[in-house]
């Protein structure tokens, strides 16, 4: 397998040491210094590899934009390792910076990190991050920001931007790509890659949980005849990828039957997706949503719905999450545990210290998801009716 990685140095060095790590991965770089520049700097791409990876967002979309691409690539993501590195950095510097701009990263990310880190900027930019935008995009709506006395410093991806900002001497400080991004985005890639020609969505995949013991592996070897799919390992899950992904009520019935036949622990997601990866990245999602009354969960990327083996009952979280996401800002995974956690409730009401325990958040940051789904529509004020003592809690009614 051949993997071309494009970028800056010192991002392309990074990638390029934990790919070497494997011995059946060959790589070939081109390595660029301003990614507004690929198309005069690349001629052409290499016609004889599998995959390829970017340093970034920045590089991806311009080889997107520039060349006719037939193979996987996937670019190394700013995640919230990444974030978090910058900030620890920036407190270390001992400087109080009040409004600083960002690039690439989402903005309910770096909501969370700043409250996570109670950093008390007065304000912060952060730059929407479409794929008609290049790098120079950013890099002068930062520097016009900090002109108009708009903000104080920078906090880039981009490796062209970070230098001509220091050149400008304005204060700035890299989202760098981190070693768990690069094996994330890594095993993304290679998965696309083997899985190339079955990438289509008529595939579906199966994520099991349970007790790693020979009986229940037996019976998963079992599982993945009975589906015609192909059993492997990846991070410790066990996973069947089979072909009968659009006949989807054959694939449940037979799920629900095989365990119930069983004397075992074992439970299921079902997911699809367009892609190979995208379809096990939703059933790593949808297994969370596993527990002893719901044993299999299908999740699509759109809706989510459980399976009671004994009650051949069904829920589904319904809505348009995507939408919703878009329009609020609000991480679909936030909106799908707030969906599933009403959806069984006659009044579809969530109490302040109900959502900051159903997400993991402070109750300030659940009051601030709740406004803001009162505000775009997807939920009203409600009466908490709490007997409870202390301070009063918000309560609203979910609408979707």
């Amino acid at each position: 397998m051949k993997i071309l990685i494009v970028g800056t140095d010192e991002s392309l060095n990074k990638i390029k040491n934990i790919i070497d790590g494997i011995d059946s991965i060959e790589t070939k770089e081109i390595i660029i210094d301003d990614t507004t520049l690929i198309k005069q700097d690349i001629k052409a791409l290499p016609d004889d590899i599998d995959g390829i990876f970017a340093t970034g967002i920045g590089v991806f979309y311009e080889l997107s934009r520039n060349f006719s691409i037939n193979v996987p690539m996937t670019y190394a993501h700013r995640s919230v390792v990444s974030l978090s590195e910058a900030f620890f950095n920036y407190v270390e510097l001992g400087i109080k910076f009040n409004c600083p701009s960002f690039d690439v990263v989402e903005k309910s990310l770096v909501d969370d990190l700043v409250e996570e880190f109670e950093l008390d900027f007065e304000r912060y930019y952060v730059l929407k991050n479409k794929p008609k935008y290049d790098e120079d995009f950013y890099l002068s709506n930062h520097i016009r920001l900090f002109k108009e006395g708009k903000i104080d410093c920078v906090f880039t991806a981009f490796g062209y931007s970070y230098n001509i900002l220091k050149k400008l001497e304005i204060p700035v400080f890299r989202l760098r790509v981190t070693k768990l991004d690069i094996k994330n985005d890594l095993t993304y890639l290679i998965n696309d890659i083997k899985s190339k020609e079955a990438s289509n969505k008529s595939f579906i995949v199966h994520n099991f949980k349970g007790e790693d013991n020979d009986y229940n592996n037996k019976l998963i070897k079992d599982y993945s005849i009975l589906v015609d799919g192909i059993l492997f390992k990846q991070d410790e899950e066990r996973i069947i990828i089979s072909n009968k992904g659009l006949l989807r009520k054959y694939t449940l019935n037979n799920a629900k039957t095989f365990l119930r036949n069983h004397q075992t622990d074992l439970s299921l997601s079902l997911s699809g997706g367009d892609t190979i990866n995208q379809a096990i990245k939703n059933s790593q999602y949808a297994k969370k949503f596993i527990d002893e009354t719901y044993r299999i969960i299908y999740y699509d990327g759109i809706s989510l719905e459980k399976y009671d083996l004994m009650k051949n009952k069904k829920i589904s979280a319904s809505g348009d999450i995507n939408k919703i996401s878009e329009n609020t800002g609000i991480l679909k995974k936030h909106l799908y545990n707030i969906s599933t956690f009403v959806c069984n409730k006659s009044d579809k009401k969530i109490r302040s210290s109900e959502m900051a325990k159903l997400l993991s958040l402070t109750r300030r940051s659940a009051v601030r998801i709740m406004d803001i789904l009162v505000e775009k529509g997807y939920a009203k004020d409600a009466n908490a009716n709490s007997q409870t003592s202390g301070r009063p809690q918000k309560c609203i009614e979910i609408l979707f």
